[in-house]
């Protein structure tokens, strides 16, 4: 019986996923686990939600670049001077795994003037996984996020059975 109801939530939570266009999800009934995948693209997408959803984003016309361990974001950032000028800048972000949810971490900053400690650049990176955890959230309600790995093409999040 609790198989049949771990293989209906299991097809419940791929449909979902898929509805929602989330990434791909791989099943591994031997470990329990689900993973879900994002490209780059979807990434990308994720991440300019979040931007659109501030008033004064930090990064304008965002592009994702995964790299092993971490999120690269390349784009413009509006001088808080009121110049009305642009300069280019990036972000690199460190996701991590904290109370079964995805929490990010800026560990570089390369925009004139903001440090890493800026409450700006926190923000940012709190609105990312923010939009991250609630689409995880939809659909896998479930599910306590365990880990999180960013390859050159992906990123991974390992999801178990909350019990």
């Amino acid at each position: 019986m609790k198989f049949r109801t771990i293989a209906v939530m299991l097809a419940v939570l791929a449909f979902g996923l898929a509805g929602c266009q989330l990434g791909s999800v791989s099943i591994d009934r031997a470990a329990g686990t689900l993973t879900v995948s994002l490209t780059e693209s979807e990434v990308n997408t994720a991440i300019q939600a979040a931007l659109s959803a501030q008033t004064n984003p930090l990064l304008r016309d965002p592009a994702v670049d995964l790299q092993a361990g971490t999120i690269v974001i390349n784009g413009q950032h509006t001088r808080r001077d009121n110049s009305g000028q642009s300069v280019s800048g990036s972000v690199v972000l460190v996701p991590s795994v904290v109370d079964n949810r995805l929490s990010i971490t800026v560990s570089a900053v390369n925009i004139e003037g903001l440090p890493v400690s800026d409450q700006t650049v926190q923000d940012f990176a709190n609105k990312v996984a923010d939009r991250i955890n609630a689409a995880l959230q939809r659909t896998v309600r479930v599910f306590n996020v365990t880990s999180i790995s960013v390859g050159d093409t992906q990123l991974d999040f390992v999801l178990e059975r909350a019990e």
